[in-house]
């Protein structure tokens, strides 16, 4: 593989990573969220200010602090939550 292909291939393969780490995220929120889509999409877009294009952060928020969703819960909760995760991922 010459190095055209290779500084091709690379970004292509970064951006298909993020997006499939996100979609994970987002599927496991879908069944944890509130059923109201208009609320859904304001999380995911939340999530998705927050953790940018850092697959570290994308990989705690899935591994640590998707499973402290639930369906019913607050937005001040939700808040809480999305506080907590971005001082931890800043350290």
């Amino acid at each position: 593989m010459n190095d055209t292909t290779r500084n091709l291939i690379l970004p292509l393969e970064f951006g298909l990573e993020i997006y499939s780490d996100y979609e994970q995220v987002f599927v496991r929120m879908k069944f944890r969220d509130n059923q109201d889509k208009k609320i859904q999409r304001k999380h995911r877009w939340r999530v998705i200010r927050t953790c940018k294009l850092s697959l570290r952060k994308i990989l705690l928020f899935r591994k640590e602090y998707v499973n402290k969703m639930y369906g019913l819960m607050s937005e001040e909760t939700f808040d809480n939550i999305m506080r907590e995760f971005k001082e931890e991922s800043d350290k």
